[in-house]
């Protein structure tokens, strides 16, 4: 195979792999930009899941308190009866 038949072999394939890499490194700053939106997504999903948890605890106690303040008064009734 003559130089010249080399070179530009050689030359055509490295043509090849530098558009390749351009296109991975186009799709490689894709990927991060759309990795940066979900992990901005999980934050405010993170921070959601611990609101909502704060506002179970609410209501537990709330629903606590409740049920205790009718056992007193039922209590209270039953003495007030007797």
């Amino acid at each position: 195979m003559p130089i010249d038949q080399q070179f530009n072999t050689i030359n055509d394939k490295l043509q090849q792999l530098l558009k390749q890499q351009a296109r991975l490194r186009k799709e490689n700053e894709r990927l991060r930009t759309e990795l940066e939106v979900y992990k901005e997504k999980e934050d405010v999903y993170h921070q959601k899941i611990e609101d909502l948890a704060q506002q179970i605890g609410i209501l537990k106690l709330g629903a606590f308190f409740s049920r205790n303040s009718a056992s007193v008064k039922v209590c209270e009734f039953n003495r007030c009866a007797s």
